[in-house]
């Protein structure tokens, strides 16, 4: 499962797939993620959209 894990985390840019490793795997919420990256929350929701987004396309090729 987790090679599964890291083949479609690596469709993604670094910094994309360390949010969506710290946000869904470690289970950090996004307010403490845009502390530690001074990032708005915002941002990082349109990350994560866009990032779910890429993964289902090439789930789905």
């Amino acid at each position: 499962m987790e090679e599964e894990i890291n083949e479609i985390l690596n469709h993604l840019n670094e910094k994309d797939k360390e949010l969506f490793i710290n946000h869904y795997i470690q289970g950090e919420n996004l307010e403490e993620i845009a502390i530690k990256t001074n990032t708005k929350v915002s941002n990082l929701y349109n990350r994560l959209s866009r990032g779910r987004k890429r993964i289902r396309e090439k789930l789905c090729k």
